[in-house]
């Protein structure tokens, strides 16, 4: 795990650019996208570490589409759609799925969702439980935030001979006894280890810190898939 974590300190990632304009206008706005909170947290932590990421759409996928045409608009090619079984519907306590164990064994096995669920970022889209037309947090802000964000990274890490940022150091003592808990708890490769550590870096400059701290990783680690695989 110290290895680890010395790799990922040492490792080189690209630069985001500090500001944040969209390449293309997105098609659909945040605010206009009801609920889905949790989603657009995931999209926001994405955007500001440039993390590839895999949204898993139950039920109707109108939002899911929604939600990854707008990260994509900002961050190109950096989201994409899977369904958790052919009817779309596994896996929700308020929908009935038709599909059988053999065919969602086979759908989780195509090499495309399997492809999909190794993305830094896995993150569910359920069916909205009620319809409301209240609008969510105004685009703009989210927008600053990332910015934000993403200037900090460009000015207070540290840079190697050639100009490269080091990732964030793992040097909370409460964040390291969290992680070496949950490696002991539930097996992780050390390729899903190093994409966990990467995004709770993001998460910690969204917040502004230095470092990564314990509440940083368990929103990283929230980010995890959980259909197949190693869970």
């Amino acid at each position: 795990l110290e290895r680890l974590i010395a790799e990922l300190e040492q490792a080189r990632r690209p630069r985001p650019r500090p500001l944040l304009s969209p390449l293309t206008p997105p098609a659909t706005r945040l605010d206009m996208i009801p609920r889905q909170e949790h989603v657009k947290r995931a999209l926001e932590v994405a955007a500001v570490g440039i993390h590839q990421v895999t949204l898993i759409a139950r039920g109707d996928s109108a939002d899911a589409y929604a939600l990854a045409g707008w990260l994509n608009a900002y961050v190109p090619g950096r989201a994409s759609i899977v369904r958790p079984c052919p009817c779309g519907n596994y896996g929700d306590a308020r929908l009935t799925c038709i599909c059988t164990p053999e065919a969602i064994t086979a759908h989780l096995a195509r090499p495309d969702v399997a492809q999909a669920m190794l993305a830094d970022i896995v993150v569910t889209v359920p069916p909205p439980a009620t319809i409301s037309l209240a609008p969510g947090e105004p685009d703009e802000r989210v927008v600053e935030r990332i910015a934000a964000a993403r200037l900090r990274q460009a000015q207070e890490e540290r840079v190697d001979l050639d100009n490269q940022p080091f990732v964030i150091a793992l040097t909370d003592s409460a964040a390291s006894s969290l992680l070496r808990a949950a490696v002991r708890q539930i097996p992780m490769s050390g390729m899903r280890l190093r994409q966990m550590l990467a995004v709770a870096a993001s998460i910690a400059k969204l917040a502004g810190e230095p470092v990564i701290k314990a509440s940083h990783l368990a929103e990283a680690f929230n980010y995890r898939p959980r259909l197949a695989g190693e869970e």
